[in-house]
């Protein structure tokens, strides 16, 4: 607030309302909360649904109606603490709910704060860490289920019903991608049947605790030609490459280019005369499944202490082959951690 020169924050996503105030299940899909903080006191300001659900945390509790509409708490709030200027997730706010606070006889500041959850702490990687575990169960039982005739939706299904048994939900929507299917990155898992002799790609991950995981493993049912276990080893060699340059980075400085790690991976596949893959090279997850650090060739983050963030390199031959390897890791004590621990070499079914 200080920073940008504003007397109160609106805080409107869903992720960080969670953040600030640890109320979760909240839904995507509709706004349901905010948090309002000003220089003395910081409101949770949400519907009756959850009135009873709402843990006190500290925060002060305002329910809002169409009696007690979101602009009258706000005008209110602010005529009694002399508010002037109200700073807003920019990223976030609709264009309805911008014109609703224009009613408000106060200054509103765009702000961008998607890098306030950046770095987490031990408590939260701990959170992520448990959900990579259950990540790495619902990867083991799956391979037992991968079986001639079964549909992407199918094994999908069968994956999403195992991460409810062990008291999660999926981080998003599963992909399985056979043969051809899997050179779209983020391909619908649909009706296609397993034949032999195809790639199955499994992009996944769970919610534990309001923290998500996302693995991505490929696996080859049948028997792989050398051109397959090639493209699956360049892959596999990307992905250790870029850990290797961290590591190494790491030992000089508390802070490593994410950029620079970005050209490592995608240099290698590229030098090996394959197409360089359509996507960056990883992102940050916490309580969203893609946040900040942002690993890309364009990226201007910088990865250190606390963050948690994919290494995916890919290659996506189209109408052919796709192979992606995805895993997660933070940097802890100044050292590159893995998180998920589910095999990376090539497995065969």
């Amino acid at each position: 607030m200080e920073t940008n020169l504003v007397d109160a924050v609106l805080i409107s996503s869903k992720s960080n309302v969670f953040y600030l105030s640890d109320f979760y299940g909240l839904s995507q899909a509709e706004r349901e909360a905010y948090c309002f903080v000003t220089k003395n006191n910081a409101f949770l300001i949400t519907s009756p649904l959850y009135e009873h659900d709402i843990k006190h945390n500290g925060l002060t509790t305002i329910i809002i109606s169409r009696d007690n509409s979101l602009t009258k708490v706000l005008t209110e709030i602010t005529q009694k603490e002399s508010v002037k200027t109200i700073g807003y997730e920019n990223t976030n706010i609709t264009v309805f709910e911008f014109n609703q606070l224009q009613k408000i006889n106060v200054k509103f500041n765009p702000l961008f704060i998607g890098n306030i959850r950046i770095e987490k702490t031990k408590e939260e990687i701990e959170k992520v860490r448990r959900a990579c575990e259950i990540g790495d169960k619902v990867f083991d039982y799956i391979l037992d289920e991968i079986k001639i005739g079964r549909s992407e939706m199918d094994i999908a299904a069968r994956m999403e019903i195992e991460m409810r048994k062990n008291n999660c939900l999926p981080s998003f929507s599963t992909i399985v991608a056979y043969g051809k299917n899997a050179a779209v990155p983020h391909h619908s898992a649909g009706k296609d049947k397993l034949e032999e002799n195809q790639f199955v790609l499994l992009d996944f991950g769970v919610i534990n605790e309001g923290y998500c995981s996302d693995m991505t493993r490929t696996i080859y049912f049948g028997k792989p030609e050398n051109f397959e276990k090639k493209v699956y080893e360049i892959v596999r060699a990307s992905q250790e490459k870029a850990v290797k340059k961290i590591e190494s980075l790491l030992e000089k400085n508390s802070r490593v280019d994410a950029k620079q790690i970005d050209k490592v991976a995608r240099g290698h596949i590229i030098s090996r005369n394959f197409p360089e893959f359509p996507h960056s090279l990883g992102h940050g997850i916490g309580i969203d499944v893609h946040e900040s650090p942002s690993l890309s060739p364009f990226s201007k983050d910088t990865l250190a202490e606390g963050m948690v963030f994919s290494i995916e390199p890919g290659i996506y031959i189209p109408g052919k082959i796709g192979v992606r390897i995805e895993d997660l890791f933070t940097i802890q004590d100044n050292k590159l951690r893995k998180l998920t621990n589910s095999p990376v070499d090539l497995l065969v079914l």
